[in-house]
This record gives C-alpha cells, structure tokens and sequence, in this order.
C-alpha cells in the first residue's frame, strides 16, 4: 500500500521528527533522517533550533554534506557554527564545494581565517580560487566557475572523447567544451553535440565554433545577465584581456 501525498510528512514534519528523535537519544536514528534530507532542509533545520541543540545537529551532518549545508546557512548561524574551527577543519568541510560556492564562502570568513585556509589549500586549487578572489563580486570574473573543462584545437574527437571518460563527470551547465591553443588562449568552443555526432578522427579546431559571444572578465553582472538571457546561453568563456 503507498502512500498518499496527504500522508506524506513535510518538512516541517521532517524537522519536528529529527528534534524529537534527538530528545529522545536515538541519535542513530536521527543521523538518518539528516542523510536523507536536502541541504538546504538540514540549514532550515539548524537555524529553528536554539544554539545548544543546532551544535549537536550538526555534529551528525555527513561530511559528504558539511560544505553544502553551510552555503545554505545565514551569516550568523554559519558564524556560530565555525567559531571553534581551525583552517584545517573548514579545508576538510569544504573541499567538496564548487570553486564558486568555495570563493563566497572564503569571502565571508574573517581575514586572518581567510588566509589561515588558503594556506592549507594546495597550489594548485589555491592559485584558481585567488583567481576567482581577485575581481569583484559583482563582475564576470568573480561570477566565472573555473570548473571547466578545456580542449586543444589539434587533437581529435576520440581524443577528447577518451578524456571524457577516464575524467568520469562534467562539470554541471556543461553544454560545450572550451577550445584552447597550447599557449592557453581561447579559440573557440566545441559544441557537445558537434563531439558526439561527428566523426571520432575529425580534428576538433575544424568543427569548433569561433563565433560564440565571449564575455571580459571584468564585465558587470548585469551585463552579464541580459546577454544571457538575450541569447539563451547556458555557458560562456570568460576572458581577460590577454585572451
């Protein structure tokens, strides 16, 4: 027998259950509700609780989980509930987030925490997140996620198509590929379905698409905004002015 919509326990149901579970102490029972709630379910949860309670919540959030649902939190739940961490904590919570969430988040830490955590981060994904940190906020450059994937223009298909699968995953809003020269210079884009739909031996710089609108790093989001929609793109290349 299945259950009718009626029947089914909302979220406000959902949070009443996990605080009573925990007054009860069945603390097991209570980490797999949380398993099984949104992130953003679990922040709505954190915030109705007084801050004794919201700790002891928190301490049974996965850490598969950690990162997103601090991005959900408001400042001053997230505040209260970071005050006690070391950089080497918050690199361990956050190292699943996006490069984008990952930059809002180091940009509300206070600043010697800021740079505590950049420290601990490795050279590489440091160098891409003081990248990101570098352009304001409200410009393409601090909007861009730098979690793109790139492809040269002198290789083929099957090439790229090999790429694809050992590398497993795509970023998400992946509607095409960014060609690049071997200086790292934008040339152009590759459509997915030009790659999957044309001969594996064809050279990617012979069907790649030179003419996809192109967006300055230091362009307003605003601006940004009305080109997208004005041209109902999914994803563009942000450049700087060296290309």
């Amino acid at each position: 027998m299945t259950e009718s919509p009626d029947n089914l326990p909302d979220d406000h149901d959902q949070e009443m259950d996990v605080s009573a579970i925990i007054e009860s102490g069945s603390f097991n029972a209570a980490k797999n509700i949380l398993q099984a709630m949104h992130p953003a379910e679990i922040a709505d949860l954190l915030e109705s609780q007084p801050p004794h309670k919201r700790q002891l919540i928190w301490r049974m959030v996965s850490r598969d989980s950690e990162g997103d649902v601090l991005m959900e939190l408001g400042d001053e739940v997230r505040e209260n509930l970071i005050s006690d961490m070391d950089a080497r904590q918050l690199k361990l919570i956050t190292e699943n987030l996006d490069l984008d969430d990952l930059a809002d988040f180091v940009q509300s830490l206070p600043e010697q925490l800021n740079r505590e955590l950049l420290t601990h981060m490795d050279h590489q994904d440091r160098l891409r997140l003081e990248s990101v940190l570098s352009y304001p906020e409200d410009s393409a450059g601090g909007l861009m996620d730098l979690d793109t994937i790139t492809v040269r223009a002198d290789v083929t298909l099957d090439v790229v198509l090999r790429y694809l699968r050992r590398r497993g995953d795509m970023p998400k809003h992946t509607d095409r590929l960014i060609v690049l020269d071997r200086f790292g210079y934008y040339l152009g884009s590759l459509p997915l379905r030009r790659l999957l739909t044309n001969d594996p031996a064809t050279i990617v710089g012979d069907i790649m698409r030179t003419d996809d609108p192109v967006i300055q790093v230091d362009q307003e989001d605003k601006e940004v905004a009305r080109l997208f929609e004005d041209r109902d793109l999914v994803s563009a290349a942000v450049v700087d002015l060296n290309g």
